[in-house]
């Protein structure tokens, strides 16, 4: 790995980079042991937790003193450096069967009403994964469960600090929005949901965000007709019918609540950079995944371009 790249990407050599494992499970084989004992929470958490040990006995005693991690995607391997850790921080794969444990572990645990246990495990979940955002997504849901909203609305305000895929991003702001609808933030919920359907040029939420702003606009316009809407309701127009917000005043009242908006300046700034050196480097499939994560929010077909050549010059393209 070039000088450049070591302490950015936390590894000594471009193999280091894979975030491919040999595990002898996979993580369909631990939806599956899930699905199969959906009905039996108990069962389940004893399988689950019988697969956790035998991934355990695979992991190599070699690898012990490097840092676990687990990485959905290539571009996430790429944003280690705003994680925990420093310069000197290196680490072993951890498969992606262990993750899934986790997450169905914690589920279960929910079932089970032992919400202390489930958050165990989505706080190890996050420790070994700590460039994505499904812990935390996991987390917020979980409080949100248990009826502790603001626990949720603050798990979600970290996930967005790191979140930089498009369909997450979007996801955590539509998560957002149902938090503050529930608390009975309305405006501010129509905000959450018009940022999510916003994100990029199009998400697996788009359409599910805008639907739930424009419900909220319309209890919005019920509420008006009976005289029971606050005259301050940044969404009355001179028909008094609401509308959707502005992107900079949904933008301004979110960050005005304290949520930041994702994806943030800095985790582009890495993505980027990392990407950018990586191609330098004679590396284009390590940077691809970064490349075409940027290119869903830009609106120029450069970067599209860029992804394909990056592709072809590895003489992979698609």
């Amino acid at each position: 790995m070039p000088d450049s790249l070591k302490s950015l990407l936390r590894a000594d050599r471009v193999c280091d980079l894979d975030i491919a494992d040999q595990a002898s499970l996979s993580i369909r084989d631990i939806h599956q042991i899930a699905q199969e004992n959906a009905d039996s929470p108990v069962t389940a958490v004893v399988e689950l937790g019988g697969a956790l040990t035998t991934l355990k006995q695979e992991l190599s005693v070699s690898t012990s003193i490097r840092q676990p991690l687990y990485c959905e995607r290539e571009a996430l391997r790429l944003l280690v450096s705003e994680a925990a850790g420093d310069a000197a921080t290196r680490y072993r794969t951890v498969p992606g069967a262990i993750a899934a444990v986790r997450s169905e572990l914690a589920r279960f645990d929910m079932k089970l009403g032992q919400l202390d246990d489930a958050l165990r495990e989505l706080q190890e979940l996050q420790r070994i994964s700590p460039t994505s955002v499904q812990g935390g997504i996991a987390e917020a849901m979980a409080y949100s469960t248990a009826g502790d909203t603001a626990r949720a609305v603050d798990a979600i305000r970290q996930a967005l600090k790191l979140a930089v895929v498009p369909d997450e991003v979007a996801f955590l702001y539509c998560l957002l929005g149902q938090m503050f609808a529930m608390a009975g933030e309305t405006d501010t919920a129509i905000d959450a949901y018009y940022v999510a359907s916003t994100v990029a040029a199009q998400t697996a939420y788009t359409g599910v965000a805008r639907q739930a702003m424009e419900a909220l606009l319309a209890q919005i316009g019920s509420a008006d007709e009976d005289g029971e809407r606050d005259e301050r309701s940044f969404t009355a127009t001179v028909d008094a019918r609401p509308t959707a917000p502005s992107r900079g005043h949904a933008l301004g009242s979110l960050q005005a609540a304290g949520i930041p908006i994702s994806p943030t300046q800095p985790v582009i700034q890495t993505l980027t950079r990392a990407a950018m050196l990586l191609a330098d480097a004679g590396v284009p499939l390590a940077a691809y995944d970064g490349v075409e994560i940027l290119a869903e929010y830009s609106a120029e077909p450069t970067l599209l371009w860029m992804c394909r050549a990056l592709q072809e010059g590895a003489g992979c393209a698609r």
